[in-house]
């Protein structure tokens, strides 16, 4: 019988992905897709309302709160990032020089 995050596309597409991409066993990709359908159960979501979720509201992503208590999920975010979704928050090129640094944003200003 299988789980019925494996009837997800976008769990499919990830699992792909970590085999084809990230050269993952399938007891590496077992113990990450028992992280996400535990994750799945605790909360009552499916994988693609925890997708919609993310790229909906990207400030409660884990990594891009500075204040975030608990530790990030890792089968949460690989299953993020395979869908497109940037766990990271900005990517900021960094410059030799201050000024340079302040023209990627005001929020990098020194």
């Amino acid at each position: 019988m299988s789980s019925p995050l494996e009837e997800s596309h976008t769990v499919r597409y990830w699992r792909e992905q970590l085999a084809a991409r990230i050269g993952m066993s399938d007891a590496e990709i077992a113990t990450l897709m028992a992280g996400l359908e535990l994750f799945c159960l605790r909360h009552a979501v499916g994988p693609e309302h925890v997708l919609h979720r993310w790229e909906s509201f990207p400030e409660l992503t884990v990594r891009r709160r500075p204040s975030a208590v608990e530790a990030p999920n890792l089968a949460v975010e690989s299953f993020l990032v395979h869908n497109g979704v940037n766990i990271f928050g900005d990517i900021v090129c960094v410059p030799g020089r201050p000024e340079d640094l302040a023209a990627q944003g005001p929020q990098f200003a020194v």
